[in-house]
């Protein structure tokens, strides 16, 4: 697994809808300039449509003060940059199940 790191959001949206079978999660740093904010990540997630239920979306945002860990697949998780490794561990864990942390 390598991470594909892009910087203009939109550009990032068009390459995961193209092709969503290259991507095992998406992550949005939802304090980077011209984000929105967790508002903004949200309405990226929607961008995605039926795409997103193929992988986790992981809103990453200092306003997050407690992590989010839905049951249903298609909701983003929202995470604190320092929670965000226990969010990859939950969001990946069909993936990863084989890996120690």
């Amino acid at each position: 697994m390598e991470v594909h790191p892009v910087a203009e959001l939109f550009t990032a949206l068009a390459e995961v809808i193209d092709d969503p079978a290259d991507f095992c999660a998406l992550g949005v740093d939802c304090d980077a300039p011209g984000i929105g904010g967790l508002a903004g990540g949200h309405r990226a997630a929607q961008i995605l449509g039926e795409v997103r239920g193929r992988f986790p979306v992981i809103l990453i945002s200092v306003a997050c003060k407690t992590p989010s860990l839905p049951l249903d697949r298609r909701a983003p998780l929202e995470q604190s940059s320092s929670a965000l490794r226990a969010g990859l561990a939950n969001a990946l864990r069909d993936r990863l199940s084989h890996l120690t942390w």
